[in-house]
């Protein structure tokens, strides 16, 4: 490994395979060449031959890593928690400061693809501050709003999508943040409705440091801006590009696609309709294709209307 090292941790279960694969390579592609990445995976049941075919994927890039696995760590600490998705593995990644022994380490969510040098975080200024974000949203546009409010928080207050997270350890660690986190998270485990963003949002919204927005851009299924150039890619909301049927209803699919095309995955396990975990992995989404038919309903019936407007004119 050479002098720059930009330490990556992700979290990752049996459903998220090659999401993971893809956001792992990206990054790692994405670097500058005068660094190398040292990439830690939390990972929950996915097995060695997993771990191998990750080891492929990554050696494709023809850039020089390593490789770490966090393997079934103790996450009994959050059996009562309300889950995410019918699932806990949202907590997870507040374990990663006690396995990793960087001073700093930059997290991902697997639903993302980089397509930015990161290695300017490893060097910036955090001003004593344990975490880093893109802040770019307000309260009340945020899924939890009613309750931050009971919180305390305003309106207009700063909110975040944690997906991307800065650590810096060491104050990580003296400021107990985890104690605080799971504090909170113990006294309200039924109003976590973003998991542990909820949580993330009341304690460091208004005392966090700021990363530049190009390091966390939304591509949500309801927008249709074209993405801007280098940057974090964060599929946000249900379904992801490589949900079945995402071709359809996922407008930034073929953002996913080519970085797809890279990985050492095969065709049954990269596609949707042939990997028997997205069949089950679809009940628990099937809100989110009700919600975009709805939407695109809607617009149907307004464009219809102005259309009419304008013939009547």
């Amino acid at each position: 490994m050479g002098a720059n090292v930009a330490t990556i941790a992700f979290c990752s279960d049996v459903y998220m395979e090659a999401p993971l694969h893809v956001a792992a390579s990206s990054v790692l592609r994405s670097l500058h060449p005068d660094w190398t990445a040292k990439i830690y995976v939390l990972t929950e049941g996915i097995g060695e031959s997993a771990v191998l075919r990750l080891r492929k994927t990554l050696d494709r890039v023809q850039r020089p890593y390593q490789l770490v696995e966090i393997r079934s760590p103790d996450t009994s600490v959050f059996r009562n928690l309300r889950p995410f998705h019918g699932s806990h593995a949202a907590y997870y990644r507040l374990l990663l400061p006690d396995f990793i022994t960087e001073r700093r380490f930059l997290y991902l969510d697997t639903d993302t693809v980089t397509g930015i040098d990161v290695s300017r975080l490893f060097e910036a200024d955090m001003n004593g501050y344990p975490l880093g974000f893109v802040v770019t949203g307000l309260v009340k546009w945020a899924l939890d709003k009613e309750f931050y409010l009971s919180q305390g928080a305003k309106e207009d207050d700063p909110a975040f999508n944690s997906g991307v997270m800065l650590f810096d350890v060491g104050q990580w660690k003296a400021q107990h943040c985890f104690a605080r986190l799971m504090e909170f998270c113990n006294a309200h485990p039924d109003r976590l409705t973003s998991a542990d963003q909820t949580a993330l949002n009341v304690l460091f919204a208004r005392h966090c440091y700021h990363l530049a927005p190009e390091f966390n851009v939304w591509l949500a299924p309801e927008s249709r801006k074209p993405p801007q150039e280098n940057a974090i890619y964060h599929f946000v909301g249900s379904p992801k590009p490589w949900d079945l049927f995402g071709e359809i209803f996922h407008p930034y699919h073929h953002v996913w696609k080519e970085a797809s095309r890279r990985i050492a995955l095969g065709f049954l396990q990269r596609s949707a309709y042939t990997d028997l975990r997205n069949w089950v992995r679809f009940p628990r989404i099937v809100g989110g294709y009700r919600r975009i038919l709805r939407q695109r309903y809607k617009q149907m019936i307004a464009q219809q209307s102005r259309k009419n407007d304008q013939n009547s004119n």
